[in-house]
Formats: C-alpha cells, sequence, structure tokens
C-alpha cells in the first residue's frame, strides 16, 4: 500500500491503525453506549480511510478525449 497509494491514503490507513490501539486500551464499551456511538455517528472508524481512497481513485480514474 505505501508504494502504490498516495500519501494521504496511507496518512488514513495510520491512522485507523492508532484509532485501534487507542481503543484498545480504553475501557470496554457496553452495547448500550456502542449503539449510542452508532446512531450518532461517532462509529465510522473507516469513512476518512474511504474518503481518500475513493479521491485517489477518482483522480486516476481516465476519460478519452472526445
Amino acid at each position: 500500500m505505501r508504494i502504490l497509494s498516495s500519501p494521504a491514503v496511507v496518512n488514513n490507513a495510520d491512522q485507523i491503525v492508532k484509532n485501534i490501539i487507542r481503543a484498545y486500551l480504553e475501557p470496554n464499551k457496553t452495547f448500550p453506549e456502542l449503539r449510542e456511538m452508532a446512531d450518532s455517528g461517532l462509529i465510522d472508524p473507516l469513512r476518512n480511510f474511504s474518503e481518500a481512497c475513493r479521491a485517489e481513485s477518482e483522480s486516476l480514474h481516465y476519460e478519452p478525449p472526445d
């Protein structure tokens, strides 16, 4: 990934790893807490990564001339 992807994609992937480690070290959440976090949009760990991937993919899209 580091060879083929843009710095934005790599940075977002690194951030996911850091978030996983941070979450692992926090106290466990209850199911109601997790539901509340999901409903409020607080749980979307791949959003920035997927947006960076989409932007990179769109920038590489070739459109033949008319």
